[in-house]
């Protein structure tokens, strides 16, 4: 691992200097809205800024590969610190699916016709791969999971990005991601706000 040092206002990752940003390469709203308000409300001298590139996405059936290549990818354009994530839903009742082609299944499908694939009280998880670049091939990785239930409603709409909130009850609460979102809830129980508590406490500990 590089040595990580705060120089006043300056993070040095061995040779990479960081003034406190950190960028975030993805091109949905919602993903990189999570993970901004976190990081302005928890982590005050890191700023998030979005870095919106279409990214190839490798065909591949393991999403932590898929993670890393688009890190990969996301450092060479930009030669400073990144996060990239990948993030996928898995209905318990079939193998690996739809897994990495979430985002397909919803583009292709519709809510209309993911309900079909599904039961209400089916059983679902989120799955997560955070990856942090700092250096060419020199990354750390935060998993995380959220599993949770299947339902069919119409009442709370979440955002076009974030289709499968509508149909999925984490554990825990009884309501679905769609209407956490509205209260203003939604933090209580997002897997991907855990991963970037689990990657700023690295952040934080590794500073030397």
């Amino acid at each position: 691992m590089l040595p990580f040092k705060r120089v006043k206002e300056i993070a040095i990752f061995g040779d990479i200097i960081l003034k406190d940003e950190i960028y975030y390469a993805t091109g949905n709203a919602g993903k990189f809205a999570d993970v901004a308000s976190y990081a302005k409300e928890h982590q005050h001298d890191i700023t998030i800024k979005q870095f919106d590139c279409e990214l190839v996405e490798p065909q591949s059936m393991d999403q932590r590969f898929i993670a890393l290549e688009k890190g990969r990818q996301a450092w060479n354009i930009l030669q400073k610190p990144v996060l990239v994530d990948d993030s996928a839903i898995y209905f318990e009742k079939y193998h690996q699916f739809p897994g990495v082609y979430s985002k397909f299944v919803s583009q292709g499908l519709g809510i209309s016709g993911i309900r079909k694939l599904v039961n209400p009280g089916d059983r679902a998880y989120f799955q997560l791969h955070l990856i942090f670049f700092y250096g060419k091939n020199i990354y750390q990785i935060f998993e995380n999971h959220c599993y949770g239930t299947v339902v069919h409603q119409d009442t709370f709409i979440p955002p076009a990005s974030l289709p499968y909130d509508q149909i999925f009850v984490p554990d825990g609460s009884e309501k679905t991601y769609a209407q956490l979102r509205l209260e203003g809830n939604g933090h209580l129980f997002d897997y991907r706000i855990e991963a970037c508590r689990k990657f700023f406490n690295w952040l934080t500990q590794n500073k030397l």
